[in-house]
Order: C-alpha cells, then structure tokens, then sequence
C-alpha cells in the first residue's frame, strides 16, 4: 500500500481489497478440484485472505455457542477416530487420514465464522450476488455447449468423457445442487421482473438437465413446490383470487393426468436434443426405481452407514475413518452419501441432534420473524433448506458454501454488542 495515502485514502483502498476478494472467493465457490485425496478450490486460497485480513484489522468474530460447540466436537471425533475406531473394528489407526478429516473440520469452521464476520460487515449481498450469479452464467455455458455439440473444454466441463456437464466442479450431483441454491436469489430478490425469473429458473433446470443428476432434479422440484406451498399458503389473498388459483390448480392437473402417457414420449424426443435425460428418464418412467437407483450403490452405502452407526451410537467413528471402517463392514470405502447418516456416524447421535437443532432453531427464526427488509435472510434460508434436502442424497457435511452460508444467516438474525461500519460507495462498487 503507498505510504502517501493519508488515513481515509488507506481505509477505502483495504475495503476495497477486501470487497475484491470476497467477490472472487464468492465466484470461486463453484469450482472445485481433487488434489491429494482433498477436494480443494480457489475459493480457499481467498477464504484463506479474507482470514488473514479480518485478523489484521480485528473484526474477526467468534460466536460463543457455536465455537463451543467446534471444540466439543473436536475432542469427541479426535478420541474416537484415533483410539475408538480402531479398537473396535480391529483395524491400525491412520494418523494420516485423521489428520486430514480433521483438517476439513477445522476448514468448514473457519468458513462459518468468516461468513459470520462479513455479515456484520454488510458484505452478504455481495457474496450471495456473485456467487449466484457466476453460478447461472456456468449453468447457461453448459446449456449451450451440450445444445449446440461444442466439444471445447469438454474435459474440463463434462464428467469422464460423458455428455454430463458438471460445470468446474468435480461431480454433477454436487454440480446441479448449486445450480438449484443459486436459483434462490433470482427468485427472492426483489426488483427482478417475473419474466427475467421465468427466464432465470428455464435456464437454470436445463443446466440440471444436462448434468443428469437425479438428485438434483428431485431438489428442483422440492423447491419449486415449497415456494408454490408458501404462496398460497402464506400469503394473504382474496377469497376470489384463492379460488381462481385453486381452480387453475384444478384445470393443471388433470391436464397433467391426461397427459401422463405423453409425458415418456416427450422425455424420449428430448433425449436427442440432451442425451444426458436419458440417465433421468426414470424419473418420469419409474419414479420408485429412480429413487432406489434400481438396488445400486447408494442403498449399500446407507445400509452400511445404519450398521456402522450402532456400532458407537453416541459418540461416533470420528473424522477420517470413514472409509477404513466401511470397508472392514462391507468391503467398499464409499462414504455414505447422506449427510445426516455421514455425521451420525462420525458425531455420534447427541452431537448430530444439536447441531441440526440449531439449524432448525435459525431456519424458524427467519421464517417467522416480523422484522422488515430481511430479504437476505430469506435467500439464505432458502439456500440452506436447498441444502439440506439435498443432504439426503449426497455427502454436503464439507461443502464450503453450507457453513459459509450458515454463518452469514446466523450473524445476520444477531445483534452484535460490537457494530463496525463497512460501506462502500455506490459509484465505485464492484
């Protein structure tokens, strides 16, 4: 930083760093790579400045509950991965993998107290805006690369030589769950016309289309509908109106009824526009057997992660040991793919109850408080809901955005006893 820039001149220019890195790890949230054995991203490069920033300048916050809890979960999952695990199921303990695992632990902590510390700077729009935002701009990328055939950088953008586009993330499940949590802020933010949101959410399910995730198709519509549900239940209308929509309601599903036979033939044409449909097809075909991936490795997993549970229900397996015990009881080192059986075994039952608890508590703060002008409130809320109906599918308990995101909710709905001032003028906004 020059010397010659007086004291005014020196704060502007340091909040202006940070504004940039913000926006930068917020951009970068949706990139994500494998590199020794660690799902790493650029995201952590700027969360890792953001950290040293916020320590500088003394405006990183610890929240006294949640960081309490960190360190009782850390005690709990340190003895049982090094001293528990291995006595019980007969295996050598790998110091190596425990240190890992609790290394993510410690990461995703440090994601929430940072988002915790920028909301009470004032920066969460802009890192909920960004991240939405470059979210939607890969999503429509891929839409018109899998549209129009263009195969550059498909070995970057697609997933092992297949037509499932997966964006710069390393899975199209983990992919397509993004796309979903980003369409929360197009939707909520007020200002956008209904028809730029039509627009919006059109793009956004064709990109999970063309990732051929199941799973995040399911979300999609989870989410659609508790939006639809809260429409017309939570808000105050008319009697009129409410019977034009029922009747509307009425008049769509039996549409939809009649219609049900089309509907595989639909899907089937669609197949050569999006090959990638075909992988979802079941869904529209054969929704049981969609759901159960027909007997395939997912129910093994979940059956394995049940068994391993009741081997140390209260307080778990630990961090990092997953996989060596998974493979002692079933023969595969697949992880659970289910957040909540993924922390039951490794938290043990107690510390999975608060924790979710906790999340509950946040989510039903937001939901009926009577506060004005908490839009961002509902847009992460919604983005953790997203998250959450997706932990039923995929293993989210490392996801950067979920603790980031959580901690930003949690700071927001608080009145800090200490208040810092953090503005940055329109004119030179990012």
């Amino acid at each position: 930083m020059p010397h010659f820039l007086n004291i005014n001149e020196k704060k502007q220019f340091s909040d202006k760093f940070l504004v940039l890195i913000i926006v930068l790890m917020a951009i970068t949230l949706n990139q994500s790579s494998k590199m020794f054995s660690f799902n790493t991203s650029f995201a952590d490069l700027f969360c890792s400045i953001t950290l040293i920033f916020l320590i500088i300048k003394n405006r990183l916050l610890f929240p006294f509950i949640p960081t309490i809890f960190f360190l009782l979960v850390s005690i709990v999952v340190i003895f049982t991965s090094a001293f528990l695990a291995p006595y019980i199921f007969n295996y050598n303990t790998d110091l190596y993998r425990i240190v890992s695992g609790y290394i993510k632990l410690i990461a995703v902590f440090l994601y929430f107290i940072i988002g915790y510390s920028l909301s009470n700077l004032n920066l969460s729009e802009k890192i909920v805006k960004w991240y939405s935002v470059s979210a939607l701009l890969i999503g429509a990328i891929g839409v018109v690369f899998t549209i129009f055939r263009i195969n550059k950088l498909s070995h970057v953008l697609f997933y092992e030589n297949t037509m499932r586009f997966r964006g710069l993330i390393n899975d199209p499940n983990f992919f397509s769950i993004l796309q979903v949590s980003a369409l929360s802020y197009f939707i909520n933010k007020k200002g956008i016309k209904l028809y730029y949101k039509l627009l919006i959410l059109t793009l956004i399910t064709m990109s999970v289309l063309i990732s051929g995730s199941k799973t995040g198709l399911v979300v999609l519509g989870c989410y659609i509908f508790l939006k639809m549900l809260k429409y017309f239940v939570g808000t105050r209308k008319e009697i009129g109106i409410i019977i034009i929509q029922l009747f509307s309601i009425g008049i769509i599903v039996l549409v939809l009824i009649f219609f049900y036979n089309m509907i595989g033939e639909i899907v089937k044409y669609s197949i050569y526009v999006i090959p990638t449909i075909e992988r979802i097809q079941p869904l529209f075909t054969d929704f049981a057997r969609a759901l159960s991936e027909g007997g395939s490795s997912r129910n093994r997993t979940w059956q394995t992660a049940f068994k391993i549970f009741t081997y140390s229900p209260i307080i778990g397996i630990g961090v990092g040991v997953y996989s060596n015990v998974a493979e002692t009881i079933s023969g595969s080192q697949s992880v659970a793919h289910n957040t909540y059986l993924q922390l039951l075994v490794e938290w043990g039952l107690p510390l999975t109850i608060m924790f979710y608890a906790y999340v509950t508590f946040i989510i039903k703060k937001v939901t009926f408080a009577y506060e004005e002008n908490i839009e961002m409130n509902y847009i992460l809320r919604d983005i953790i809901i997203i998250l959450l109906i997706s932990s039923l599918a995929i293993s989210l308990n490392n996801a950067r955005m979920f603790w980031l995101f959580l901690g930003l909710l949690e700071s927001s709905i608080k009145k800090h006893k200490r208040v810092y001032k953090f503005e940055v003028s329109e004119s030179n906004d990012i």
